[in-house]
């Protein structure tokens, strides 16, 4: 039976070929080529971008560019690592040929990625604004949305409990295994029979010498416990993570985890990302004006956003829509999917503006008895019948020995329009769209990035997202890339120069 034979691996080439010929023409890493040297990498402030060391002296740096070309690269095929990169620049083609056949250490790798933060964020910035210029995004219809993202740090997050009850069980064991000591030291065992009494307890031990190792062992874990605890005693968090102290205790569908929360917004004309932030909150409740704002910063004119119900602040619900009505109607409408029912014990119940009362089906009055109570996000004015004596459904109504009382936001106005535009059907289709433009982002994002973070504190991990933003929408672009995208991505970087 005939097989397919290889090449000899003996064999001489007459003609030897090069990098260039063995990438295909249609290759990614010839898009990512084509990218990458259209940005101009020293005005967006990569550093490490001249062939000659700044002092003159040592060897020459590599280019930020080729660098970046690998690190994007990396991205792409899901191999992020800096040692995994190293591997790639001696076995893998395209990495040589994008890289002109350097081979640097994952050490190198590291520092370029940590030096190089604010170029990141500029490069992510700048890629925008070409998708916004090529009218491959135009701000018609975004959608935010928020992910928890494991951080590279153990699940085992400890807590100023936690280490008092490690230092407590740590000077037990001390102060028995002294006392033990002590009580040897004191007894006349000399006439004790081999295997017997006190021998056989020390033998068991490990001997004398165990026992001392075993006493200097627990006070090393003891001063790491103290430490530990100092730092928790001295941080606003009540939990923390020792590998990576600004990860926060995240709710995920996997448990709570030490993490962080990464807010990503997307355009719905061809799904780029056009907005992200690597933030530490708990949970999305205070992010809605910021992400609004930085929406609008990043577009210019946005038209309409949407959140989901994870987002429903109601101060912030009153920012964004005193926003929009403060730039003339012009500002971008909102739309946060509502939850909450703050007005459900309302039913019933008529509220009169005009004398600032509800009025409840039995025509008795609710006064205004407080003001501005309640705390954090919602606060309310509380409304209070004083004439429920003798009322028919007063059992039905109310337990309260005091009457039935009412508690209005605030800001109930502003919230009723919102509640009712979200709810219109209008509304309801939008936030139903919502979901097919925004919410398989984060876990294609997740897919890019792994099951968690590599590097280790804010900073680094928000460049590690947002190098996994960018592989977003460098994939994104694949999809459409044609020879006029690269004459307009050409065109956009002379006319930014």
């Amino acid at each position: 039976m005939p097989y397919i034979n290889g090449t000899d691996r003996d064999q001489l080439s007459l003609l030897p070929t090069s990098l260039g010929e063995r990438v295909a023409p249609d290759s990614d890493a010839r898009v990512l080529d084509t990218f990458v040297n259209g940005m101009p990498l020293r005005a967006l402030g990569f550093t490490r971008t001249s062939a000659e060391p700044a002092d003159g002296a040592g060897p020459p740096e590599y280019r930020a560019g080729e660098l970046l070309k690998l690190i994007l690269y990396g991205f792409h095929v899901h191999m992020q690592s800096s040692r995994a990169l190293e591997w790639l620049c001696r076995t893998n083609v395209e990495v040589q040929w994008l890289t002109r056949d350097l081979r640097p250490s994952h050490a190198t790798i590291c520092t370029f990625v940590r030096e190089n933060s604010n170029g990141v964020r500029e490069l992510f910035r700048r890629f925008v604004m070409f998708v916004k210029a090529a009218d491959l995004a135009d701000g018609t219809l975004v959608a935010i949305d928020g992910t928890k993202i494991k951080a590279n740090a153990s699940r085992d997050m400890v807590s100023a409990a936690s280490t008092a009850r490690a230092i407590a069980r740590a000077d037990a064991e001390i102060k028995a295994i002294n006392a033990y000591i002590e009580k040897l030291q004191t007894e006349d065992h000399d006439d004790d029979p081999p295997g017997g009494g006190l021998h056989a307890r020390v033998q068991a031990l490990g001997g004398m010498d165990a026992m001392r190792t075993r006493l200097a062992t627990l006070e090393e874990r003891k001063a790491e416990q103290a430490e530990l605890q100092q730092r928790v005693s001295g941080s606003a968090q009540r939990y923390l993570a020792p590998s990576d102290p600004d990860a926060r205790l995240m709710r995920t569908r996997q448990g709570k985890v030490p993490g962080y929360n990464y807010q990503v917004a997307v355009d719905s004309k061809h799904h780029f990302i056009v907005d992200e932030e690597l933030v530490q909150d708990q949970n999305d409740l205070q992010q809605l004006t910021p992400r609004t704002t930085a929406v609008i910063a990043s577009l210019g004119e946005v038209k309409t956003l949407m959140f989901d119900n994870g987002y429903e602040s109601g101060s912030h619900i009153v920012a964004v829509e005193t926003m929009a009505t403060a730039a003339d109607g012009t500002g971008p409408r909102v739309y946060v999917n509502v939850r909450r029912t703050e007005g459900k014990n309302e039913e019933g119940f008529v509220y009169d503006a005009e004398h600032d009362l509800y009025r409840c089906s039995q025509n008795r009055e609710l006064v205004l008895e407080a003001r501005n109570k309640g705390r954090g996000d919602i606060i309310y004015n509380v409304y209070r019948s004083r004439s429920c004596d003798g009322c028919a459904v007063r059992s039905a109504c109310t337990r309260s020995k005091y009457g039935r009382a009412i508690k209005r936001n605030v800001h109930a106005e502003t919230l009723e329009r919102h509640r009712a535009r979200v709810r219109s059907p209008e509304g309801i289709a939008l936030l139903k769209r919502r979901k097919t433009i925004v919410e398989h982002v984060p876990g294609t994002l997740k897919a890019i990035l792994g099951p968690s973070f590599r590097t280790r504190g804010k900073p680094c991990v928000a460049t590690e997202a947002r190098l996994a933003a960018i592989t977003y929408n460098f994939k994104r672009l694949l999809n459409m890339w044609t020879e006029n995208i690269a004459a307009q991505l050409n065109a956009f970087n002379l006319q930014m120069t």
